[in-house]
């Protein structure tokens, strides 16, 4: 009875049922349509900081550094975020895309192109490509971004709504530490795919070299010194080898090893001989 009373009730507002929700698609494309597009990007990195291997792991009671590894975390935070790393993501994000020939939708979106070739003249834009070699590219755009005088390149990168403006990057990019873990979860932001994917790539890659480098400042004087001192002790080895051959020339010394392996050679020899003599004595006998 209940289902043959929906059915009624079906059947009369079955207008209604359709119309409602065909009028709210519509509205909710209509406020919609124009409403910018937004995608993100997201990395995870480990680090390594907490659960690595040290020389002084395998130390009795060795404990780890919370306070330490906090410290380690927010460094690997400030290098990402300095001006330095996001000015570097920005010159080589926008040396890949000026030597683009034609939009693709892994590099640059149709829109993305057109402002860009808008930004920067065909003529400059040649002269700063060198086919083979993005390397050149690179070198001349961050010539240009560092320039006092006014250029296309130094625009676009101070101009707060661009790609390749470490404020727009700043903005865009977001890095936290995952719990207590060694991960770091890194995310970006930005209207074309393309550009909020290669752009987080950059900036993973800009870190790790920073970083790496920083590191390396660190540790070299100690590699250095260590090395200094292997050498010295091969030297007094050496030297030490030397004065023992000299002595041993001077003085006759024998090398026992060597004559040991003499005599035990000669040894063999004559009792061998020995043997095939006594064989041919007993022979001769028979």
């Amino acid at each position: 009875m209940i289902v043959q009373g929906f059915g009624r009730l079906l059947k009369q507002h079955l207008i209604w049922f359709i119309l409602f929700p065909c009028l709210g698609a519509g509205a909710v494309y209509y406020f919609m349509r124009n409403e910018a597009k937004s995608y993100k990007t997201k990395a995870t990195i480990y680090t390594g900081i907490t659960s690595g291997y040290s020389l002084r792991s395998a130390q009795e009671g060795f404990q780890t550094d919370y306070s330490g590894v906090s410290n380690a975390f927010d460094n690997i935070l400030t290098t990402l975020n300095s001006n330095q790393t996001l000015q570097n993501v920005g010159v080589k994000l926008l040396a890949q895309h000026l030597q683009l020939t034609k939009p693709t939708p892994q590099q640059l979106s149709v829109e993305s192109f057109q402002q860009l070739q808008k930004a920067v003249p065909a003529g400059l834009r040649q002269s700063l490509i060198k086919v083979g070699d993005p390397a050149f590219t690179v070198s001349r755009v961050d010539s240009l971004a560092s320039s006092q005088t006014d250029n296309p390149i130094r625009t676009l990168m101070l101009k707060d709504d661009s790609y390749y403006s470490p404020g727009y990057i700043s903005k865009k990019l977001k890095a936290v530490r995952k719990g207590a873990s060694d991960m770091l979860d890194l995310e970006y932001e930005a209207p074309d795919p393309a550009v909020a994917q290669q752009t987080l790539n950059l900036a993973v890659s800009e870190l790790n070299e920073r970083y790496m480098s920083l590191k390396s400042r660190e540790t070299n004087p100690v590699v250095s010194y260590y090395d200094q001192q292997t050498k010295e002790a091969k030297r007094r080895l050496d030297n030490a080898e030397s004065k023992l051959r000299a002595f041993n020339v001077q003085h006759n010394v024998l090398n026992f090893d060597d004559e040991l392996k003499t005599r035990s050679a000669t040894r063999e020899a004559l009792v061998a001989e020995y043997n095939d003599e006594v064989m041919r004595n007993r022979a001769a006998q028979v």
